[in-house]
């Protein structure tokens, strides 16, 4: 009988007293905050009237602007634009005089709310904004600024995702393999199973055809929506739950990265490029897993089976838009790269700097400049136009 690891044993004690002290603040939260925050904080956000017309096909993006709008926001409201959706814009922070007006001349609507609930919350208003016009509209795409997109040279994702011909397309997926204990990676069978309890849809890219739009429940999805500031808890409400009554409803789905033949494809590969997918996973704040890496590292060899297992264990366990990212935007034209593995201290932030660096155009540029200004005091902007963002 194995004996359990001392700070697994603690990890699950801090795990447990915390939902048991958490219980009465989760209730409360979970009968009130929604109810709260459109009586008394949804007050508080201000709508602007943008100067692009509306139309039937929506692009809705909502922005975290910290440092600031960025190059980066105004190419994805750009491509938006050039691919026929006008961009309604949320942003999660309060806007500049300047950074607004950048965000007015790209879009037929800008909201600035407070930064309650997350992307979900964000969606939310910017859903319910257009609840008078849901009868007509053709689409709704979602994305938000935790990517940089669309990358050069990556598919065109809103063509893409519309030739899908499901109602509810995205860009990826997680949650659909089963996967053991990181202990025992090497047991994983790489079985996409979209019916598994977790599966969800990643809500960074979704496009939603206008059969979904039109049914009355989907726009209740959003009215009921229980907001809150625990993210765990916004993905199982949010992107668990909303790919859950997709499904539950009887609509099409799909992604356009799907990966069901992971396994196949990293079976065909050479030793080198096998190599090279290990060396470049993206595990984020997983002590554990990082542990096994460093095993597997050195100890591996020529035991090629094992490199194709972990890899397996990293993407089910993290989703394959993190753990895969540089596979992704390399090999399989990928057009979204996560921003959040920039902020790692474990050499995560110069993987996402070497994809960077080998994008062609200015784009690569821009993303390493926002990695700087994510680490220091903003420069000022330039009021771009509209051509000057042109990838």
């Amino acid at each position: 009988m194995s004996i359990v690891p001392l700070w697994k044993l603690k990890r699950e004690f801090v795990r447990l007293a915390g939902h048991v002290a958490g219980g009465p603040t989760y209730v409360f939260q979970y009968l009130t905050a929604t109810p709260y925050y459109d009586r008394f904080m949804a007050k508080r956000s201000k709508v602007h009237v943008g100067a692009l017309p509306m139309s039937r096909r929506i692009g809705l993006y909502l922005i975290f602007p910290q440092n600031g709008l960025l190059r980066s926001h105004l190419r994805a409201l750009d491509h938006l634009i050039d691919n026929g959706y006008a961009p309604l814009v949320v942003s999660n922070l309060p806007l500049g005089e300047a950074d607004l007006s950048l965000l007015k001349s790209r879009s037929f609507r800008v909201i600035e709310r407070v930064n309650f609930g997350y992307d979900f919350g964000g969606y939310r208003d910017g859903i319910l904004s257009l609840a008078k016009d849901f009868p007509r509209l053709e689409r709704l795409v979602l994305l938000n600024d935790s990517s940089w997109f669309p990358l050069p040279g990556a598919m065109n994702w809103l063509q893409e995702s519309e030739a899908l011909g499901v109602d509810y397309a995205a860009a990826a997926w997680s949650g659909g393999v089963r996967r053991p204990a990181p202990a025992e990676f090497a047991k994983i069978e790489w079985r996409v199973d979209k019916s598994r309890r977790n599966f969800h849809y990643a809500s960074f890219a979704l496009n939603i055809d206008g059969r979904v739009l039109s049914d009355p429940g989907f726009l209740e999805f959003w009215r009921t929506f229980r907001l809150t500031q625990d993210k765990n808890r916004t993905v199982r409400r949010g992107e668990i739950g909303l790919t859950a009554w997709i499904m539950r409803h009887g609509y099409s789905h799909a992604a356009t990265t799907e990966l069901y033949d992971m396994d196949a494809r990293l079976m065909a590969m050479s030793d080198k490029d096998l190599r090279a997918v290990f060396d470049r996973l993206i595990i984020l704040d997983d002590p554990e897993l990082n542990h096994i890496r460093k095993l597997v590292a050195q100890k591996t060899g020529h035991d090629r089976r094992r490199l194709e297992k972990l890899i397996l264990m990293v993407a089910a366990r993290r989703g394959a838009s993190y753990a895969l990212a540089d596979y992704l935007v390399r090999t399989m034209r990928f057009a979204f790269l996560k921003k959040s593995p920039v902020n790692m201290k474990d050499g995560t932030d110069k993987i996402i700097s070497a994809l960077a660096r080998d994008m062609p155009g200015p784009f690569g540029a821009d993303i390493l400049r926002e990695i700087g200004q994510s680490r220091a005091d903003r420069p000022a902007l330039p009021d771009l136009k509209l051509q000057d963002t042109a990838a």
